[in-house]
């Protein structure tokens, strides 16, 4: 029977939720909690009823039921699809560059939304007035984190031990003020909390970085030569005791989410399309990570947001658009965080001056003298520029 009204424990929950927030409301006016409760009762109505009424109206079907999240998960294929279209459409140019971003931007709100979604189904299933329910949230939050950093690059594991600690901190304050607590602002927190883990597990930032910087950990055996930026990095050994946190969360997180889905599976008044798609979300957790990972090894999204700048800084200065080993270089090095310093480079680079020299000889058939070409490098004007002034020479 437990089973069987799933719904309606749903609908009762936040009924009586209701109650009991009117009940505390008038006791804190003067009334006696008996008087509060009968009154609160009296004033929102027969609650058996109102649990008929509203499951009634719950009773639809599949596709009804599933509708907004078809509609939504559609929408959003759709647009990743145009971006995508485009950005081959583009081709290697700087507004090819600044779509990029936004397509990786895109790709982020796709993977939390899909946790959140979860999240919610998780909550339902264990009831929002029940403090165990934010436990579960908890635990299937960290393994997707871990499986999304194993994604992303398993070196940056400390962000993980971050996210252990800000989910133990808010665990320990629900707990505290359960009671005292407003369902409302429960489940915020809740929510809020899981969103923020998986958004700055994605951005790859520990999220208490702001306290100190962030250490330089790579697991051993790691193919990355700790010398150069990195020679004050450290390697940890897989039995490391800074991995104990992980380690736990693992051995007490699997059985427990394996335990869950089975009864999530079994439960006649879940709806198909969430057994569906929750049994593919955490088959896709573990799976995920060993078909493809450390994505971002060596920086290739870390340089995203900075291509639209290299591109516009080498057409502007060399004339072309970047090659891939060019931009693997500044991915791997981090140079693009200092721009101005890769124009200087690019200005003084034999490359650029080759570039004057041909511009001399396709349009006054001759080539560039020393001195002409060190005055188009001191000033620092772009390839066009330096064409249109040629150019005007050699009008007669």
């Amino acid at each position: 029977m437990a089973k069987q009204s799933y719904h309606n424990q749903l609908v009762r929950e936040e009924l009586e939720a209701h109650i009991a927030d009117m009940t505390d409301d008038l006791v804190l006016e003067g009334m006696e909690r008996v008087i509060a409760r009968r009154t609160a009762e009296e004033t929102f109505g027969h609650i058996d009823a109102i649990e008929q009424q509203v499951c009634a109206q719950h009773r639809q079907s599949f596709w009804h039921r599933a509708n907004p999240f078809l509609v939504l998960g559609a929408s959003y294929l759709l647009i990743a699809l145009t971006f995508v279209l485009l950005r081959f459409a583009l081709g290697r140019s700087v507004n090819a560059a600044r779509l990029e971003p936004i397509m990786l931007w895109w790709a982020f709100v796709g993977i939390t939304a899909i946790g959140m979604m979860c999240v919610h189904w998780i909550s339902e299933y264990r009831g929002y007035r029940d403090h165990r329910f934010v436990r579960m949230v908890f635990l299937f939050i960290l393994l997707l984190s871990f499986s999304i950093t194993a994604v992303l690059d398993i070196d940056n594991f400390e962000v993980n031990l971050h996210a252990i600690l800000f989910l133990l901190m808010t665990y320990v304050f629900l707990r505290w003020r359960w009671e005292q607590s407003a369902l409302l602002l429960k489940r915020a927190l809740v929510f809020g909390a899981s969103a923020f883990v998986i958004w700055m597990t994605l951005l790859e930032r520990p999220i208490f970085q702001f306290v100190g910087t962030a250490r330089c950990l790579f697991l051993t055996p790691d193919t990355i030569p700790l010398t150069g930026a990195l020679a004050k990095c450290q390697q940890v050994p897989l039995e490391s005791e800074l991995l104990l946190p992980i380690y736990v969360v693992l051995i007490i997180g699997i059985p427990t989410m394996v335990l869950f889905w089975s009864h999530y599976i079994q439960n006649s008044a879940t709806a198909l399309y969430r057994k569906i798609a929750f049994s593919a979300v955490l088959v896709a957790m573990p799976v995920t990570p060993t078909l493809v990972h450390n994505v971002n090894n060596y920086g290739e999204l870390d340089i995203v947001p900075w291509k639209a700048q290299i591109y516009f800084a080498y057409e502007e200065v060399l004339g072309r658009a970047p090659e891939q080993k060019d931009i693997d270089f500044y991915a791997v090095t981090a140079s693009y965080k200092n721009m101005e310093k890769v124009r200087d480079v690019l200005y003084a680079s034999y490359e650029r001056q080759l570039k004057i020299d041909l511009l001399y000889q396709e349009i006054l058939h001759r080539h560039a003298t020393e001195a002409e070409g060190a005055a188009y490098i001191e000033n620092r004007k772009s390839v066009k520029q330096i064409e249109a002034e040629l150019r005007e020479q050699a009008i007669p």
